[in-house]
Order: C-alpha cells, then structure tokens, then sequence
C-alpha cells in the first residue's frame, strides 16, 4: 500500500488515528425530557376535551336537578274532575319521609277511587299505602279496595261534609274488595283537607 494511501475513517466520523475520541455521531438530547412542554395543537385538543367533559357534567346535573323534581311533582288533577285536586295534595303530604311511614303504617294497603263526573265520565286514581307511598292515576297494581263514588260526593268526602259510612248506607258509595280496609281510608284522606283548594 502506498504511504501516501488514507486509511479508512470509521463510519462514525471517528479518527482511527490512536488517542482520537470523537463523541458518536448522535442528535443532542435534552437532559431533562419530562420537563419539555406539549406542543400549542397539544395543548388546543387537550382544553377542547376538557372543555367538553365539563360541558357533559353541568348538563348531567343541571337535567337531574330539572327534570327529576319536574317528573315527581307532575299534577294528578283532571280539570273534569274538580275534587281530584285531593290527589295532588295527598301526594304532597306522602313527599314527606315521616309522613308517608306514618300513612303506610295505618293503610297498609293499596286504595283505588273510580270518580263520575257529572258528564257521565269516569277516572280512577291510587293511593299505594301498601309498599310505595305514592299516588298515581289508574287503579294501580291490584287494589286491596276500590271506592267508586261521584266527583261530588268525594270532595265532600275529602273536605269532611260527609263521611264514607254514611255514602255506603245510602248507597252513593260502592266498595270493592276488603272492605274493612276501607275504613282506614279517612285518615289518609284528612291529610288533604288542609292542601286542597276545593
């Protein structure tokens, strides 16, 4: 080989003469990685998110707030039945926790009111005194008694003109199911003449 001849560099960019360091042939990197900060698109996505899930939070309780008490306190009233304004009092008196024990405890029972009007037309509603505590309409999930009377005769009912003995006697009032049940009506009824605007 010719003195004059290189001898050949390593692929590194190293010199092969002896004593030579050279340091490798590598990109310079940062010494602290985890303090580096995202990249302004980064950043944009990640508030976009946050921004969204903070919507989807205020929207889930604002709707729970709204709508739940919204649904709980829909009127039972049917304008074609003026005395069934009672419904929506005795459900207001069972929102109470202490109240609807009490009345659970003395009714234990589901009672179903068939009301006619003076149209001739017919509703029914339900006190569940048996399990829920609740009031709806319909006859309910199988009545223990069914009281079938006049809109009339059961706002005198309701607002204490009358009493449910003496429309059974005459006749005005028709009792289906346990009867005996029916007696323990009244109280429950009493817990409307003080709410309802008859």
């Amino acid at each position: 080989m010719s003195p004059a001849a290189k001898k050949p560099t390593d692929p590194g960019g190293a010199s092969s003469q002896p004593g030579s360091i050279r340091p490798p042939n590598k990109k310079r990197q940062f010494p602290f990685p985890f303090l580096l900060l995202p990249s302004v698109p980064d950043l944009t996505t990640a508030r976009s998110s946050l921004h969204r899930l903070r919507i989807a939070h205020t929207l889930h309780w604002t709707c729970r707030r709204r709508i739940t008490p919204l649904i709980a306190t829909m009127s039972l009233k049917n304008d074609k039945f003026p005395s069934s304004a009672a419904f929506d009092a005795i459900n207001s008196a069972l929102s109470d926790p202490a109240e609807k024990k009490t009345a659970i405890k003395q009714g234990n029972a589901v009672f179903a009111f068939t009301l006619k009007n003076a149209a001739g037309e017919t509703e029914s509603w339900h006190i569940d005194l048996k399990s829920k505590g609740e009031v709806g309409k319909g006859l309910g999930d199988k009545p223990t008694v069914t009281l079938s009377l006049s809109d009339a005769d059961f706002q005198s009912l309701v607002t204490g003109k009358a009493n449910a003995q003496r429309l059974f006697m005459s006749g005005k009032l028709k009792i289906k199911g346990d009867v005996m049940k029916a007696t323990k009506m009244e109280p429950i009824l009493k817990k409307a003449q003080t709410k309802a605007k008859l």
